[in-house]
């Protein structure tokens, strides 16, 4: 799928229009130390990105990196990061005003990235991510920050390609942001409220928009676009067997994805300093269900895990 140019310029725009403050710079720096030259460009993201409240929560970032033997000194790592990326870690630092800054950063190469980012990708996990605004705070070279900007753009084409044939045939930006973000925060173990969705759209509204206009013009199906007032309605004309095959998708992308994010939890016990905790973290955050585990399953996170996983599905979490 062709990048359009309007969309690309509008990518670059926004993912350069944030600066990075001291402390988000001290996380850059430290994780460039830790992985070394193999480390080739970091994209920040999230609802601390968002909301610009750096000490609220754990900062979400993402290293994009040559391949993996050449920032991990164990090979385990480096497996495990090629047949299930991304590898998550946590990093906390003390700052000079005396509050710690915190962060999870995930990493993941730049041909992994792109190529989970495309349309080659059958599973959202990376592309519903990496359409929204994100902010690329640090590249190696401006080879490596085209392509990362390619692969933003191709997260957006990605993203419309997929959710336009399982919405109404009618709609408007907000509804289709808000309704494809839905879709894929089912298709991983991440049930997020409703009102989270209402906030993303609140701040981040007029960007998605003009992600839409350039979007859409450039689709392999037909859509009209007029406005009404300050809204611009868009009118897809997709066939029904399209409508169809994409349903399924979505259905099946649920059932993989529900797979995936258990799988994921089991490789944090590995590659996550505090793995359970982040865990028992994470399932409150996204399902709002508060859950304890014994003495005995902290000091075998693996196992630990395996309960929580069970835990989840007894209580339908995961269905």
């Amino acid at each position: 799928m062709c990048v359009p140019q309007e969309l690309l310029n509008e990518i670059r725009k926004n993912a350069h229009s944030y600066t990075p403050s001291p402390y988000v710079k001290m996380l850059m720096d430290e994780i460039r130390r830790r992985h070394g030259s193999g480390v080739r460009a970091i994209i920040y993201y999230g609802s601390c990105l968002q909301s610009g409240r750096e000490f609220d929560s754990l900062l979400d970032l993402y290293v994009l990196v040559d391949d993996y033997l050449c920032v991990y000194k164990n090979l385990l790592l480096s497996l495990v990061n090629w047949l299930l990326p991304p590898n998550v870690f946590y990093l906390e630092l003390p700052t000079d005003s005396g509050l710690t800054i915190r962060a999870k950063y995930a990493v993941v190469s730049t041909w992994d990235f792109r190529t989970r980012t495309s349309n080659r990708a059958f599973h959202s996990y990376f592309w519903a991510r990496f359409c929204q605004p994100v902010a690329i705070i640090f590249y190696s070279d401006n080879r490596i920050k085209k392509a990362v900007e390619e692969a933003l753009a191709c997260a957006v084409m990605t993203f419309h390609k997929q959710v336009i044939p399982c919405i109404p045939s009618s709609f408007t930006a907000r509804q289709l942001w808000l309704s494809g973000l839905s879709l894929s925060y089912r298709a991983e173990l991440r049930p997020e409220r409703t009102d989270r969705l209402i906030r993303l759209w609140k701040s981040q509204g007029p960007v998605l928009e003009k992600f839409t206009m350039g979007a859409t013009p450039h689709l392999p199906f037909h859509i009209d676009a007029r406005k009404e007032g300050s809204v611009i309605e868009y009118v897809a004309h997709v066939s029904r067997k399209e409508q169809r095959r994409c349903r399924l998708s979505w259905k099946a992308r649920s059932l993989q994805g529900k797979i995936l994010s258990v799988l994921r939890l089991l490789k944090a016990a590995l590659t996550f300093k505090g793995g359970v905790d982040y865990a028992l973290w994470k399932i409150k955050r996204h399902t709002g269900i508060e859950m304890e585990v014994s003495p005995f399953l902290r000091r075998h996170p693996v196992l630990a895990m395996f309960v929580l996983s069970y835990t989840l599905l007894k209580k339908g979490i995961i269905k």
